[in-house]
């Protein structure tokens, strides 16, 4: 896994599956949690469905993330997993 500018990536072996945590931290109000979530998770779905992505990866974004815009954090978070 490289570096993910906008939060931390793990990775662990398994059927190819994805996770996104979001800590109150980040974002106070669970609406704010829950679209930074949907941003995350709209990344991750076509990756795992076409099965680039071989393994289970948990994505824990930071504050950051809620402000970049779509493309690139898709660009960062495809780059971070080597993609």
């Amino acid at each position: 896994m490289g570096r993910f500018i906008y939060g931390s990536i793990k990775g662990f072996a398994g059927h190819p599956s994805g996770a996104v945590v979001v800590s109150k931290k980040v974002c106070k109000t669970a609406p704010e949690r829950n679209k930074l979530r949907r941003r995350i998770y709209n990344i991750l779905r076509p990756l795992i469905r076409t099965g680039v992505l071989g393994s289970v990866v948990v994505v824990y974004p930071n504050a950051l993330a809620l402000t970049a815009p779509f493309q690139e954090l898709k660009k960062e978070l495809e780059k971070a997993l080597r993609i």
